[in-house]
């Protein structure tokens, strides 16, 4: 059964980020982005910034500041680590509230349908709520959430489809969050630093959790 990575990034939420700072002149200025490796496609204004870069794409709004890296799998964590890492450093005083990594995964059946899958997965027709709703044109999913990390790992399992009217695939939607405390800004630039060091894992874990769908057998 095919696993498919389709996104992936790491999320800064802070009370208040000030977009109109990060100007491509400015991320050059301090390193965070080399002048050559800068794409077309480029926005800066007060509410919004988005910069596109060889190494990664940066959009940085009000509530938030996020980073999806473009380089290959053994690059990322360098690169998470170190970009954003830098930025958090260089605004020590903005009132970060919580770290994020997010990491989605598709999984396709190779024999059967997704909902043959989904069944498989987490259908228990004995269930009160199975009853009540009826299998009339199903569509099952999943929640899980565990603390890991030092944050809280959540889970949200979908079914999902691309150009088909009817669902070919299941889509595992993993965050991890870390949540921090903002009248301590020397300790969150700290915890920051730790957590963008677990990226790596975070994202090793995921896909351990995606493959235990691959390993099921379908046979509903």
């Amino acid at each position: 059964m095919p696993i498919k990575l389709v996104g992936c990034n790491v999320a800064i939420v802070a009370a208040q980020f000030n977009p109109s700072i990060f100007s491509q002149l400015w991320l050059v200025r301090h390193g965070i982005v080399d002048e050559d490796d800068l794409l077309e496609g480029c926005i800066h204004t007060d509410q919004l910034a988005r910069v596109s870069s060889k190494k990664f794409h940066l959009l940085v709004i009000p509530p938030q500041l996020q980073l999806v890296p473009t380089v290959p799998e053994e690059d990322e964590a360098v690169v998470v680590a170190t970009k954003v890492g830098a930025i958090v450093h260089l605004l020590p005083h903005t009132p970060y509230v919580a770290i994020g990594m997010n990491f989605n995964w598709q999984v396709f059946p190779d024999s059967g349908t997704v909902l043959d899958l989904a069944k498989s997965l987490f259908y228990v027709p004995t269930s009160p709520v199975s009853a009540a709703v009826g299998d009339d044109n199903l569509g099952l999913g999943a929640y899980y959430s565990r603390d890991i990390f030092g944050g809280r790992m959540r889970l949200d399992i979908k079914p999902r489809s691309e150009g088909h009217v009817h669902a070919d695939r299941l889509q595992f939607d993993f965050n991890f969050q870390f949540d921090l405390n903002q009248d301590n800004t020397g300790g969150n630039i700290r915890s920051i630093d730790h957590h963008l060091a677990n990226w790596s894992k975070a994202k090793q874990e995921s896909l351990r959790i995606a493959q235990a769908a691959v390993s099921t057998g379908v046979s509903i």
